[in-house]
């Protein structure tokens, strides 16, 4: 033992408080502890670590027989369950994409990954089943405790059945009215009295329509109402604001999945981006700094554009908005909120260039890789589709899937000399 180094010493200890962690058996500070004692750098025992670790998994033969054997008889189990499911439902294909399957399916996918978790890779599991990793993961994350993936909600709002006490307090209170009011300023006027038994907008104009006292417009009346063409002018005169919401997936051991908000900011003639702020959710101050900050680099604001969401709507966001530019808020049209389109391109690109966004936090040495990768995975991606001169102005990816070769070229090629 006394031929090992410090640093083999502590790159050990690191292994085996990485798999006593795994078997739920708690050493506070063991490695910082034994850090101390050897006299070598906690980060120098996690690279070691990793090196031992590399090591073990290259050698020839390292895996027992047994545990070999095992490991084939549970794929074997997982491959059979696959193949039972496919003889009974014909036409389903497990691809690597994870496109196209049924609920059932892709409950049978988080069984296996969860009847296998600990005794098998994420990769091994994703392989034997036929789909990627990131699906896998991904319905875990979305299945229940049962496997089961929960009805998705109604996305056209929710509302609920009126006591009829609570049908007459409306007919009473809109009764009441000494002004004329909008349909959305009344259902406002009407929760501020009944505050502790607020009603959703639906059922109000509900219990307005039976009682006779409101007749919604017609659409093709609606349309009279809008206003004409939005028209872009000089760069800075005008900005879009809109926000994103993403999600981070780490998958070590206590997985959890964390969204925040990017709230951003556009010059629409130029499509810069001149704000951007970041918030655990959509709200009025992330509007506020976001339309600020967009000021601060575009001197002769005219405008802001936004949609009609609560977060743009509010005091604080429409007195920011009124405060730096000329004009104030613009909002997008009755029914038409993507008249506010002007972010959806950006936002596009973040999700196709970043992907789902997984960290693996059990170390530092796999939240470095985890971050790594992803950096190098956004680098490479802006790299293939930014404009080179000597390539005609086109992106790498582009022209590589662009370019046609004429019949003389290969020949040409074939008796040139190499370059050098």
């Amino acid at each position: 033992m006394d031929q090992i180094s410090n640093a083999k010493k502590l790159g050990v200890i690191v292994l085996a408080a990485k798999y006593l962690a795994n078997l739920k058996i708690p050493f506070p500070r063991l490695i910082s502890a034994a850090a101390r004692l050897l006299g070598v750098s906690r980060k120098t025992g996690y690279q070691t670590a990793q090196r031992i670790e590399e090591e073990l998994r290259d050698r020839p033969g390292k895996e027992p027989g047994e545990e070999k054997l095992q490991r084939e008889v549970f794929l074997l189990r997982i491959q059979n369950q696959i193949l039972r499911y496919r003889l009974e439902h014909e036409g389903v294909r497990f691809a690597a994409d994870g496109s196209h399957l049924p609920p059932d399916a892709k409950s049978l996918c988080v069984r296996i990954l969860r009847d296998f978790k600990g005794k098998l890779s994420l990769i091994d599991m994703a392989n034997a089943i036929g789909v990627a990793t990131s699906s896998l993961s991904r319905w875990d994350t979305e299945a229940d405790s049962e496997c089961r993936f929960p009805q998705k909600p109604e996305r056209r709002g929710t509302s609920r059945h009126a006591t009829p006490e609570e049908a007459k307090q409306v007919v009473e209170a809109f009764e009441n009215l000494e002004e004329d009011m909008t349909l959305e300023e009344f259902v406002n006027h009407y929760n501020s009295l009944y505050e502790d038994a607020p009603l959703d907008r639906r059922t109000i104009t509900r219990i307005l329509q039976a009682a006779g006292l409101y007749t919604p417009e017609p659409r093709s009346e609606r349309k009279e109402d809008y206003h004409g063409k939005f028209t872009v002018y000089f760069p800075g005169a005008q900005v879009a604001v809109d926000g994103k919401e993403t999600t981070v997936h780490f998958t070590g051991e206590s997985e959890e999945s964390v969204t925040v908000v990017k709230e951003v900011a556009i010059d629409i003639a130029s499509k810069a981006i001149v704000g951007d702020v970041l918030r655990h959710h959509e709200d009025a101050e992330g509007v506020e700094r976001v339309v600020v900050k967009a000021r601060e680099e575009c001197e002769s604001l005219l405008a802001v554009l936004a949609d009609n969401r609560s977060s743009n709507t509010a005091a604080q966001a429409q007195a920011a908005m009124e405060e730096h530019s000329e004009l104030g808020p613009i909002f997008t049209f009755p029914y038409h909120a993507r008249t506010n389109g002007y972010l959806e391109g950006f936002f596009g690109l973040f999700s196709r260039i970043v992907g789902r966004i997984e960290i693996d936090d059990t170390s530092r040495v796999t939240l470095a890789r985890s971050i790594v990768e992803l950096v190098w995975r956004i680098v490479i991606c802006l790299y293939n589709r930014s404009p080179q001169e000597d390539l005609g102005f086109k992106g790498p990816a582009e022209y590589l899937k662009t370019y046609t070769v004429l019949p003389r070229e290969p020949a040409e090629q074939g008796t040139a000399p190499p370059a050098l």
